[in-house]
Formats: C-alpha cells, structure tokens, sequence
C-alpha cells in the first residue's frame, strides 16, 4: 500500500465511524488520481484539472490545501460541518517510508 493511502487508512481506523469503509474506499480513488494530477511534494490548481469541489476533512491528512485570491482558480471545499471553504492551491503531503 502507497504511503498516502496508509496514512488515510490510519485516519478512517482511528475515527471509528460506521461509514469508515465506504468513505475510505472513496477517498482512496481520490487520492489516486491526484498522485497523477499532483505528484508528491508539488504544488497544482486542481481547478484547472477540473476538480471543482473536495471533501478536504477526508483528505487533510494527505492533502495540503492553500487559499487563493483569484476566482478561476477556487475549488470549493466542504468542511465536516458542512461548511465551505474556497481553496486553490493543493499539495500532497509528502510521507516518509518509516513512517
């Protein structure tokens, strides 16, 4: 299993949460395709690769997300109350192999 997936793995056992394992598997195809959008360590507007929107709770544990100013480049972002952020600069997290 890929360091990102690990890590995210770990998050959703920890949470306890009955809808862990539907969650994950979803969240772990995200994640797969932004290691071919975004390869660790650099940065990408995800806008322009046509993501619109992010659970980014279920991500924040591999995914970094940075404001920005301009509107072209906004990914809305729904916080775990439902709430929303705009967002538009990501990253994943790099992870180290021991770890």
């Amino acid at each position: 299993m890929n360091p990102q997936l690990r890590r995210l793995w770990l998050s959703h056992e920890r949470s306890g949460a009955p809808q862990a394992k539907p969650c994950l598997q979803a969240s772990a195809a995200l994640v797969s395709q932004l290691q071919v959008l975004s390869p660790e360590g650099e940065r990408r507007y995800l806008r322009g690769c046509g993501i619109v929107t992010l659970p980014l709770p279920q991500l924040n544990t591999v995914l970094v997300a940075r404001k920005t100013r301009s509107a072209e480049c906004f990914v809305v972002c729904r916080d775990a109350y439902g709430g929303v952020e705009r967002y538009g600069l990501f990253e994943l997290q790099p992870v180290e192999e021991g770890g």
